[in-house]
């Protein structure tokens, strides 16, 4: 999914999806607000005062992704917490907020685990919604929220704001409502069950369900949407990037940036998963111990030289675990012991230094490294000449 690039179909859109949250009783009153993001990356969204019962096209708020009102109404007093989830997540393209009654009423609940304030009660849950913080109290339209929600967005698609409700942000609208439903009705099981003897899904279950598991099924059971983009061969055999040069010309795409060899295996090759980081390896650590199925992880950690993204025992995990490359825009450590392992590893250099890992960052979102943007699902080929991306539908 790209940008709306029909602004009155995405008008249309936002209105009966409005429509569609209130005359169900997801939101009430004037409470509530829903944005796009446009193609020229400006955001259209509800309007401040308004109710989504009531909305009409010709209503909405325009602003840029800072949140700075372009045209139309006055928009939302939150269009700052839009635009801080679109800032944090590229792929984004929606954001729901509402005030549904159950995700409120846990959201004042005063047991609930900030680092996850619902139980994976059931399968849907975590795969359209995985991991919810509850973030602390702000009141209403008080942009000090913002930093917080935008850190946190990086790595979660779905916050619970404390004493107030949801926010959810997917790669379209329908996607966003989807993920939002599903929240409000495992926090009504989550009250219902109250008091009962209860029986979540396991972690393990729930990690191979969660939006970032590249084990998880879609609705119809074929794999997610991101498996399915790239057709290719779970271990591909790797081309020497300069015949392809040769073979595809300017069509194939580049990177510019000269990486250092670390891993035994100096060419590699297969489809592309992302991690976009900042001193931080906690996310590319979690999804390393997950199969890769013949995948190369292309790591965005900012160029950063200060501290290390991988050592030996995450390389270790994404050898034992079927990864066929890691491509670091940041350093490693433990090279004697990477030069032994059976796995592509391309990084900028190295430091003893361990990086952080509470997991800030985002999974599976486009980056951009040496002039090109590598999507999940891209078909990357490396050696020692460099790295280059096949041409799409090759």
């Amino acid at each position: 999914m790209t940008a709306y690039t029909d602004e009155k179909a995405a008008r249309a859109l936002i209105v009966r999806t409005a429509r569609s949250l209130f005359t169900r009783g997801l939101t009430h009153g004037s409470t509530g607000n829903l944005s796009v993001r446009l193609a020229d990356g400006s955001l259209l969204l509800t309007p401040t005062g308004s109710s989504l019962g009531t909305v009409e096209e010709t209503e909405l708020s325009r602003t840029d992704l800072n949140g700075k009102h372009l045209d139309g109404p006055r928009p939302t007093k939150e269009a700052f917490l839009h635009a801080a989830f679109y800032r944090a997540r590229p792929g984004a393209h929606a954001v729901v907020h509402l005030h549904s009654t159950h995700a409120a009423a846990v959201s004042c609940l005063d047991d609930v685990n900030p680092d996850d304030a619902l139980p994976p009660l059931t399968a849907y849950y975590a795969m359209r919604v995985g991991t919810l913080p509850l973030l602390p109290y702000h009141a209403p339209g008080d942009i000090s929220l913002e930093p917080l929600a935008e850190r946190t967005a990086r790595a979660h698609h779905a916050v619970l704001l404390a004493n107030h409700g949801p926010v959810t942000a997917g790669a379209s609208l329908e996607a966003a409502a989807d993920a939002i439903e599903e929240l409000e009705e495992t926090a009504r099981l989550h009250l219902l069950l109250r008091g009962h003897a209860t029986r979540s899904l396991t972690p393990e279950q729930a990690a191979v369900l969660a939006p970032t598991s590249p084990r998880r099924p879609d609705d119809s059971g074929r794999g997610s949407p991101e498996r399915r983009k790239s057709p290719v061969p779970q271990h591909l055999t790797p081309v020497p990037t300069a015949d392809l040069v040769d073979r595809y010309g300017t069509e194939l795409r580049v990177c510019d940036l000269q990486f250092r060899q670390f891993g035994a295996h100096r060419s590699f090759a297969g489809p592309v998963r992302t991690v976009f980081c900042d001193e931080d390896n906690g996310l590319l650590r979690d999804l390393l111990r997950t199969p890769g199925d013949g995948h190369v992880l292309v790591v965005d950690g900012g160029g950063s030289l200060r501290t290390a993204l991988v050592g030996d025992l995450i390389a270790g995990a994404a050898q034992d675990n079927g990864w066929a490359g890691l491509v670091l825009h940041g350093a490693v450590r433990d090279s004697v012991a990477l030069s032994g392992l059976r796995l592509g590893i391309k990084a900028l250099g190295t430091i003893p230094r361990k990086s952080a890992k509470d997991g800030t960052g985002a999974v599976d979102v486009p980056v951009t490294l040496g002039g090109v943007t590598f999507h999940p699902g891209d078909v990357l080929h490396a050696d020692d000449d460099g790295i280059a991306l096949l041409p799409e539908n090759t």
